[in-house]
């Protein structure tokens, strides 16, 4: 790491072009790490490596950024003969969280983390539907259990929202 030792992902900030990018995601975009011998980037081995080549939605809540509002860091290894269960298991944690999806019948409202604002394309592969609605209810419909998902169906015409990620701050 050439930036070692830091306090913050946001101590990263990478070069003059990368300034003008919010606080936070130079750690990422422009911090090598050394990975099988090969010198990488977290950036790259997210969106390059393991989202294109797995085309599997579930991936962002096993993945984490480093923010206060990202996944929770699993407890175990990824292991290829449970990764099915062990996917499943990280998004319904992420899900049954609040501040990552709440459905506020009250209010009108279905708040999704901006993990499904920005990568909303992942979680609608296999459809050939470009509304975003409809892909994000479709995915959490397939996910959620019972009473979620009945909550969601009922919620047909609330508005959506996400919210925003923070960052983690020393």
């Amino acid at each position: 790491m050439s930036h070692y030792p830091i306090h913050s992902v946001q101590d990263v900030i990478g070069p003059f072009i990368a300034r003008v990018l919010p606080a936070g995601p130079g750690f990422f975009l422009f911090e090598s790490i050394q990975l099988g011998g090969h010198t990488t980037r977290l950036y790259w081995l997210e969106n390059s490596l393991i989202r294109r080549r797995f085309e599997e939605p579930r991936v962002h809540f096993a993945l984490n950024c480093a923010s206060i509002s990202c996944p929770r860091r699993p407890t175990e290894e990824f292991r290829g003969d449970r990764l099915g269960d062990q996917l499943t298991r990280e998004t319904k944690n992420f899900l049954s969280q609040h501040r990552h999806f709440e459905i506020d019948m009250d209010k009108g409202v279905v708040r999704l983390s901006s993990i499904f604002d920005w990568y909303t394309r992942d979680f609608g592969r296999g459809t050939k539907t470009v509304n975003r609605r409809a892909i994000l209810f479709g995915y959490l419909s397939e996910i959620l259990d019972e009473p979620e998902r009945s909550a969601l169906a009922a919620c047909a015409v609330c508005r959506l929202e996400f919210c925003a990620l923070r960052l983690v701050s020393q």
